[in-house]
């Protein structure tokens, strides 16, 4: 899991397993935390119930030295009381971004809650062969409340992502929008042992072929929306539907703007035809013509 974070784009940060009642207190975690019997400082006098804390820590750290950009993961256990004689354990994945993000499709913009989920899709589905996804649920309080969600896979809860309320980002010293995600290992790791090892496929024997398609679409359809309902659309041949260009503003008319996808096709029982090519994209585009009211460009 280190490995598929640091391949996403993260950095490690590596927090002290203590710290103070008044971290756990301003970060809205669980204060009911287990009490160190010598501690060196008040500062580190009982261990942490949640890896936020640390890890916000470490971003307003990186902030304040200069960093325009962070991404941050921690990979480590949290400490809870249990009427054992040892408290339990539970073994977490936390992420945190914060700052602007450079965008290959415009400019420079803050990360927002689906930049943490696809940090944690890249993960996931780089360890257990799954890709998880997003639903409304419960989630902390530290979270705000209309954005954020509950990360799933095969329809269980593992986690949560969303951005963090703006009074906790300022009793930290956060500076700007912050996201925060956190993924349950130990329950991970459960679920893949009950879903069994990935499956792996054959290389392709045949080429692909691909096509592109511009549209001009109204703003309340997302790209995502719009590349699903064209691969599903293809017959199967779709291997991929690829967002490669976003356009707005000179002769676009507002409240609209220019798509363009990239299609690769390709049949694993043979060599495709650009005629079989021809009438499987031009579906597509009558597709997005009369789901999405699109304008082919």
């Amino acid at each position: 899991m280190r490995d598929t974070a640091v391949a996403a784009g993260l950095y490690e940060a590596v927090n002290y397993g203590f710290l103070s009642v008044d971290d756990l207190r301003k970060a809205r975690v669980s204060t009911h935390a287990v009490p160190l019997a010598n501690p060196l400082s008040e500062e580190r006098s009982v261990m942490r119930t949640s890896l936020l804390p640390g890890l916000t820590a470490a971003a307003t750290r990186a902030q304040r030295h200069g960093a325009t950009e962070v991404r941050l993961f921690e990979l480590a256990r949290t400490f809870h009381p249990s009427d054992d004689v040892l408290p339990r354990e539970d073994t977490v994945l936390a992420i945190a971004l914060a700052g602007q993000r450079p965008g290959w499709i415009g400019g420079e913009r803050s990360f927002d809650l689906y930049d943490g989920k696809g940090v944690i899709q890249a993960i996931v589905d780089g360890v257990f062969g799954q890709t998880p996804e997003l639903a409304p649920g419960e989630v902390p309080s530290f979270l705000h409340p209309k954005r954020s969600a509950v990360v799933t896979l095969t329809a269980r809860p593992i986690g949560f992502v969303g951005e963090m309320h703006p009074d906790v980002g300022e009793d930290l010293g956060l500076i700007g929008r912050v996201i925060y995600a956190e993924l349950d290992v130990s329950g991970l790791h459960a679920l893949s042992e009950e879903l069994g090892p990935t499956q792996a496929r054959g290389l392709p024997k045949f080429p692909a072929v691909a096509r592109d398609i511009a549209m001009l679409v109204r703003d309340q359809f997302t790209a995502g929306e719009i590349a699903e309902a064209l691969r599903e659309a293809s017959s199967g041949l779709a291997e991929s539907v690829r967002l490669f260009d976003l356009y707005r503003g000179g002769q676009i008319p507002d409240g609209h703007r220019s798509l363009a996808f990239r299609v690769t096709y390709r049949d694993p029982q043979g060599t495709l035809t650009d005629k079989r090519v021809d009438k499987v994209h031009a579906s597509l585009a009558r597709l997005a013509g009369d789901r999405f009211e699109a304008t082919i460009r």
